[in-house]
């Protein structure tokens, strides 16, 4: 079994000078949700790979 980290959602905020007042600014706030795709591991076992004996 293998862990994998949980994907890690961010904010990210934007600062903008307002054009009618300057000492003001407009604030954008987003969630960026980050999402790893799926993996898959396939695994198979040769054939007489197991113990063996003298």
């Amino acid at each position: 079994m293998v862990a994998l980290p949980m994907p890690q959602d961010t904010v990210v905020i934007e600062l903008m000078p307002r054009e009618d007042d300057e000492n003001s600014v407009d604030l954008v706030m987003k969630v960026v949700k980050r999402r790893d795709p799926l993996r898959a591991i396939t695994m198979a076992k040769a054939v007489n790979s197991g113990q063996q004996t003298d």
